[in-house]
């Protein structure tokens, strides 16, 4: 996914907090790389949801249809596309033109086609690596 950096906030421990625009729309992550960034950059990036998410809490069914991204009560919400349920408790989202692959409690709440909302506060921005 591509993305325009809006906002840097430098947190203890060397943690950069990035506030994010992309064609999908706003939202806001932990920078988890070691490569340096400064406002204004776009950069191509991978995100990533850590643990394990579970339907109904942090995953809910979506009535829109269309990839989304936005900050609401301070969490980043995704709206996508279950692509396809992979083995180990994973599923591939599509969002737009990108894949998210997160971890789910039980995969047989899902069924690839359905459009789902998944909500979180700790979501993570890798630049990616050809």
């Amino acid at each position: 996914m591509k993305i325009k950096l809006l906002e840097l906030r430098f947190l203890k421990q060397n943690k950069v907090n990035v506030t994010f625009s992309s064609d999908l729309g706003i939202g806001f992550g932990y920078w988890n790389s070691s490569n340096h960034v400064k406002e204004g950059m776009e950069v191509e990036v991978e995100l990533d949801i850590p643990g394990t998410l579970c339907f109904g809490k942090d995953i809910v069914e979506s009535m829109d249809e269309a990839p989304k991204l936005y900050i609401s009560m301070d969490k980043v919400n995704l709206i996508g596309r279950v692509e396809q349920i992979e083995y180990d408790n994973i599923i591939a989202v599509r969002l737009g033109h990108s894949i998210l692959l997160i971890e789910v409690d039980d995969p047989s709440m899902f069924e690839a086609g359905r459009w789902i909302k998944i909500q979180t506060n700790e979501l993570q921005i890798t630049d990616f690596m050809f």
